[in-house]
């Protein structure tokens, strides 16, 4: 009876931490059910759903507890991420010299010595895309990076087309991802073009 007294309280106490409506009347039909395998399972997927929910928040996420997730919400979080990934390994790759970087032959190789001959150009795009890179992994200021880095990510483009044909997929893959999050989050936008 006083550990019958004790588990229901426990419990009670469970219930009153979680903040999420459909698990907590969840347990509390538990509750009254008095089925302690079940709550002990419960008690286990609310740690895991703790976890889950801190994972969520680093990449701002606010899955649980709402009502429908969209493909379109998940394909977003995967691009984003993805592009994010993609332009804070390029641009840590340049600044840490992580690996060596490919021969260029042709036109691109004198395109390529002029940036680099400039001094400025090349270091300032690559913290461009660190920071767009930090924005689209974060989750903050998405909208912003969008914008930043679209001359970046269509100069990556054009020279990949005009100079460098075999890197193709991959630039178009990029300025198909940038187009992809600035559709997505274009309600931003709206009050840009509006008269």
């Amino acid at each position: 009876m006083i550990c019958a007294i004790f588990k229901n309280f426990r419990i009670s106490k469970v219930i009153k931490k979680t903040k999420s409506f459909r698990i907590r009347s969840n347990l509390e039909q538990l509750l009254k059910k008095r089925s302690i395998q079940n709550i002990k399972f419960y008690n286990i997927k609310i740690k895991y759903i703790k976890i889950l929910r801190i994972l969520l928040n680093f990449f701002s996420l606010n899955l649980i507890g709402t009502k429908k997730i969209t493909f379109m919400k998940i394909a977003t979080i995967v691009v984003r991420v993805l592009l994010g990934l993609l332009f804070v390994y390029a641009s840590a790759n340049f600044f840490l010299k992580l690996s060596p970087e490919p021969e260029t032959t042709g036109a691109f190789k004198a395109f390529q010595s002029g940036i680099v001959a400039s001094t400025y150009i090349l270091p300032l795009a690559k913290a461009l895309e660190l920071l767009c890179g930090v924005a689209f992994l974060t989750g903050k200021f998405v909208s912003l990076a969008n914008i930043v880095i679209l001359p970046v990510t269509i100069n990556i483009f054009m020279i990949h087309l005009f100079m460098s044909p075999e890197n193709l997929p991959i630039a178009i893959g990029i300025i198909f991802a940038n187009s992809f999050l600035i559709f997505r989050y274009w309600d931003n936008y709206k009050s840009v073009f509006t008269p």
